[in-house]
């Protein structure tokens, strides 16, 4: 998950855990030598630093359409959506 601005912004996965693997910062390079994958920290909210990036591992097991609430974020086009489990999804209509 990349940052392209200057700012820290929270990272909120409702409905989710997650595990945090990296957290990059700016000018970094990704890794995956320096990856926590034997005993990451789990949450559901972390700092995405100011230009950074964050890799994470998360069990995509709760169907839905999901997407950042955060208004200002969605008004600066730092929006994601992704739709989890969409056959499930299709069958619940």
């Amino acid at each position: 998950i990349w940052n392209n601005n200057f700012a820290t912004h929270p990272f909120h996965m409702h409905g989710h855990l997650f595990a945090v693997i990296f957290i990059g910062e700016q000018g970094q390079i990704p890794d995956k030598s320096k990856y926590n994958t034997k005993n990451p920290i789990i949450r559901d909210t972390v700092s995405l630093p100011g230009n950074g990036f964050l890799v994470i591992r998360f069990i995509a097991d709760n169907p839905g359409i999901w997407h950042c609430h955060i208004e200002w974020h969605v008004e600066l086009g730092m929006v994601m959506t992704f739709v989890e489990l969409p056959n499930i999804l299709k069958k619940q209509t």
